[in-house]
């Protein structure tokens, strides 16, 4: 726990875990603290266990604080921006390079806890993304990477920049939710603009959800969307399209008003319901879907009773058809999968889980 006071003992900034501007995206117990003194004199830092936070500083003891240890404290005066990040010329595929394919969910999620009384957590409250949500949970955006090729065992660097300072709504002291890839740093601009992120990808299917700010106080400058560039690099192809767009709107009220009601009506079967990892067997997940498929797809939402039930399903070699590979919800029972399109002969969508990983049969989450 940080404090900074001035010379009668007037707290003037406060910071608790929060993160320094080089610490993007990921959430450490690593306070920080900026301050810009407004007038000559003497200013107190004052270090204490967390949550240590209604101490006097002018009376011994008067704290809270129950923990003992070691501490670290770095002092930077007149600290500069973050450095242009040096994003290296494309140039022309290696031989060996394999074929990336980025796509996009995106959503606002119930979150208000606690579940018991709250049957609707982490349903889909709109598929959009949002900045102010009040007690309503998460907006999340996710990128999907589809890889088809070997990747290395040290993974593919892929760097993802947008047309915008990304600051602005995306929450940097969040931490990026990872599946099959790793956090790997941020671009900025010649300006110290946060403009992008680049993650290593280490399995076929991978993506990286990254959490928006929910301003307590709604914008009023409309829906603004955004657009995300797979740059190129001398390690990987590009498949499908380079860029997607994505929308953000100010509240929640404004982002229902662009989803048409009634939607179309969606089933889902197995063709095998029972998994035995020492057989190897497989599941194909099919999506039945009567109605028509918004343009931008349709996000649907499967869970089961089971926390960490996706654990028992080898979920980054899945083959995926028509659809993105599936965020997971935040308890990890289930997921959020987007369909693209129908099968010319079924009008169905396939989602192929290689096996599970305990030894007894397992069956996969129901809606």
């Amino acid at each position: 726990m940080l404090r900074l006071f001035d010379a009668d003992g007037q707290q003037l900034a406060t910071n608790n875990n929060g993160s320094a501007p080089d610490e993007v995206f990921f959430r450490t117990t690593d306070s920080f603290l900026r301050f810009t003194a407004q007038t000559a004199g003497e200013y107190f830092v004052a270090v204490s266990s967390s949550p240590n936070t209604n101490y006097d500083p002018n009376r011994p003891a008067s704290g809270s604080g129950g923990t003992r240890g070691e501490y670290g404290l770095e002092i930077k005066l007149n600290p500069a921006a973050p450095e242009a990040s040096v994003i290296p010329i494309a140039g022309r595929p290696i031989a060996t390079a394999p074929t990336i394919t980025m796509e996009t969910v995106v959503g606002t999620f119930d979150g208000v806890l606690p579940i018991a009384t709250n049957p609707n957590f982490d349903n889909i409250v709109v598929p959009e993304l949002v900045q102010s949500l009040a007690a309503r949970g998460q907006s999340l955006l996710t990128f999907s990477f589809a890889t088809q090729g070997t990747i290395p065992p040290e993974g593919v660097e892929v760097l993802i920049a947008a047309d915008s300072d990304i600051g602005e709504f995306l929450n940097r002291d969040a931490r990026v939710i990872l599946v099959g890839a790793n956090n790997s740093g941020s671009l900025y601009d010649t300006d110290g603009t946060l403009i992008g992120f680049k993650i290593k990808i280490f399995e076929p299917q991978a993506n990286a959800s990254f959490v928006l700010q929910n301003k307590p106080i709604p914008e009023t400058d409309g829906p603004e969307t955004v657009n995300f560039t797979l740059l190129g690099s001398r390690n990987y192809r590009i498949g499908g399209s380079a860029t997607e767009s994505v929308t953000i709107y100010d509240t929640i009220e404004q982002a229902q008003a662009t989803v048409v009601e009634p939607g179309p009506k969606v089933g889902l079967s197995l063709s095998n319901n029972t998994l035995i990892e020492s057989q190897g067997t497989e599941t194909t997940l099919t999506f039945n879907v009567d109605g028509v498929i918004p343009s931008d797809g349709l996000l649907v939402y499967v869970d089961s009773p089971t926390r960490l039930a996706l654990g028992e399903l080898a979920l980054t070699r899945s083959t995926i058809v028509g659809g993105e590979f599936p965020p997971a919800n935040f308890d990890a029972s289930g997921f959020y999968f987007k369909i693209l399109q129908t099968t010319p002969a079924s009008r169905s969508r396939r989602w192929m889980n290689p096996c599970c990983r305990n030894s007894r049969p397992q069956k996969l989450p129901k809606a």
